[in-house]
Parts: structure tokens; sequence; C-alpha cells
């Protein structure tokens, strides 16, 4: 009882965000045909396998490091009459071999910083070796994005909103999901629990009948591990920079582990484009970026500001933007020592995502630094 009560305590806010759930599951229906071969990497809890499953796949393998959350997952797949059309592997998908190549595959393990949990090399090998000619990868699309964020000497920003107050739009009721924090306390949480204990209708499946089967009465707060973030790496005077690394063996908290809110009150550049990937086309295991932003105002660059946009199929997009609803990833800050920045002056950065050194299969680096 008490590891079924952990493991949906880490996959609600996760599950239960109507921005990731909804438009992926739309995607999943769009793009699973009859008779399809499946391979869910990372299924978690399996949502999405059953959406696969129920989408008219003849075989979904669905795989992931978790044996616990696997365990639940095959209890609701047989819940819902769905055991027969889907395999439950525990595993990494780097070590699995299939008599057939599939036609789909589904592989969620973005993160706050869009590719900082290893979904480059994951899909990297994966489409190699698993995926037919002629198959699809949801997502379609992934986008970083990013602006240089700090402190502004302008009297009109001054009399701005406060950051911790800004009125963004709050998530619709859909799935029962509201803010929290990557600690798992507070009113916030626990009201996002409490739903979760009366949640009926996730992706149209019924996962009350966890209450009644396993005994549990309310859903407690361990969220897991989070990423801490190392001591920035200087190079030189001018230059800021950082490192850090993104542990996926780590068990799935309440947000990404990178996760941070971001307001678009404290961009001191536009944001930009910062990457973009098309997972039906080449792509490699890592990531280099070197971009210039203009500075738009006076003031303190205290780190850069990146979040995801994904694009899960034609017309089912999740952005999670400052400027956005609120999503369960947030934004990550990648922080800098404190740079005195000029309007009009031109700012580079440049950011470096790859597989670990040390453990390249479960972990990601983030490299990046701040150029005057």
């Amino acid at each position: 009882m008490k590891e079924t009560n952990n493991i949906l305590t880490r996959h609600a806010h996760m599950v239960l965000d109507p921005y990731r759930t909804e438009p992926l599951v739309q995607a999943i229906e769009k793009t699973v045909k009859p008779g399809n071969l499946v391979l869910d990497i990372g299924t978690g809890i399996g949502i999405l396998a059953l959406v696969a499953a129920r989408a008219g796949a003849k075989q979904v393998f669905a795989i992931d490091v978790d044996g616990e959350s696997l365990e639940l997952a095959r209890f609701f797949a047989k819940q819902h009459n769905l055991e027969k059309k889907i395999t439950f592997l525990e595993g990494l998908s780097f070590d699995l071999e299939l008599d057939e190549r599939v036609d789909v595959i589904l592989c969620e393990t973005i993160g706050s910083a869009c590719f900082d949990e290893n979904i480059l090399a994951t899909l990297y090998d994966a489409k190699k070796r698993l995926l037919k000619r002629s198959g699809k990868i949801i997502p379609q699309k992934a986008e970083l994005h990013g602006s240089l964020i700090g402190e502004t000497f302008s009297k009109q920003m001054k009399n701005r909103v406060s950051p911790t107050l800004d009125p963004r739009g709050a998530p619709p009721k859909l799935y029962g999901w509201g803010g929290g924090t990557a600690e798992g306390t507070g009113p916030a949480t626990a009201e996002v629990l409490k739903k979760f204990l009366h949640w009926n209708n996730v992706a149209g499946f019924d996962l009350a009948v966890t209450k009644s089967h396993f005994g549990i009465d309310h859903y407690s707060g361990d969220a897991g591990a989070c990423s801490g973030r190392s001591p920035s790496l200087a190079e030189s005077r001018n230059t800021a920079g950082g490192r850090t690394r993104n542990n996926m063996n780590s068990k799935m908290t309440f947000r990404s582990p990178m996760a941070d809110d971001i307001s678009k009150y404290q961009f001191l550049t536009q944001p930009q484009l910062l990457a973009s990937i098309d997972f039906q086309k080449k792509f490699g295991p890592s990531l280099h970026v070197k971009e210039s932003f203009k500075i738009q105002d006076d003031g303190i660059i205290t780190g850069l500001g990146v979040w995801p946009k994904v694009t899960w199929a034609e017309g089912c997009v999740t952005v999670a933007s400052p400027d956005k609803p609120q999503t369960h990833w947030g934004q990550a800050l990648l922080d800098t020592k404190k740079i005195p920045a000029k309007k009009g002056e031109h700012v580079s950065v440049e950011l470096i995502i790859e597989p670990h050194s040390e453990d390249s299969l479960t972990q990601t680096e983030l490299l990046w630094k701040v150029i005057t």
C-alpha cells in the first residue's frame, strides 16, 4: 500500500497536467492505427500504453526502469481488459531487443529544459534499432526556447507586478491539476492528491478503483529526489556558466527535476528559439547551441531561462512558456554569477546538453555559459 501511495504521488502532477496529457493523448489517437506495433519508452504507470492499446495497437511494448510503477501499470491494464495487448518490460530501451520493429515510438521524457531527460540519446538509439523505416515518433518535434533573465534598472519594469505575483492563467480543472512545488508540500499539492483520489476519468480511463483495491485512504507527499544545481563555473571575468546533471535513475518528482517558475517580467531579452529537433528527420544524441541575445533594458543578468515547446503530432502542442498557463514543467533556470548589461548590448550564450560521461544511458549533463 505504501509503495502504491508513493507511486501515485510521484506521478500525480505529470499525469494530471491537462496541458501535457490532453494533447499527448490526442496525438496518440491520431497517430496509432489499428494493427500497429507500439513502443512506449518510460511508460511509468502505463497511461500512454493504455491509450495506444485502446487506439487499436496490435501490441504495445511498454518499458520502464521502475518496477514498482510497472506493477501498478499492469494492474491498470488488467482493470481495463487491455493486459493481452500490452507487454510490460522492466529495464532500459538501450538494452531492448524486439523480434519486429515497431510502427510508433512514444517517448515523453521531456524536461523543463526540454532535452534534459536524455530524450535525444534515447530516441536516437530507439529510432535506429527499433523503429520501422516508415514509422512515427511521438513527440514529432521538440523545441527549446529561452531568454536571459535578471534584474532591471528600469522604473517602468520596477513598477510592474512582482514576478512572484505574476497573474498567469491557471489551468482548467480537467484533471484536477494545480500548482505546487518540487518538494511536494503545501495546500496546492494536497489539493492535487485529494482530487487524484477521486480521479475517475484520466484520458477516458477510470483509475478510482486504485483506492479500493489497495486500501489507500490518502496520498502522502513523497516527492523523491530533485537534481540540484552545482556552483557556477566562471571561465573568465566576463564569462559565467555552470553545469548540472539530471539523474534519470532518481524517482519521478512532482515536477520535472529542473522545474522552476520564471516570470516574463524577469526577461532582459526577447525570448528566442534556441534549438529545434524534428524526430522524424536526422538528429543526434547531443545538442550544442550558440546564440546571441540583445539586451532590452539596463540591468543585471542572473541566468538563462529556458522552456520546452513540444509538438506531439500535427495540431497537438504543449508550450511551457512563462506567458502561457502553467504546466508541471514550469521552466528551467540556468543560473550564473551576476553580470551587468546595458540596453542594446549583445550577449552570447553557449549551451551543451549531452549524455553524461559517467552514465550516458540514464543521465544528462547540461553545461552553459554567458559571455558579454
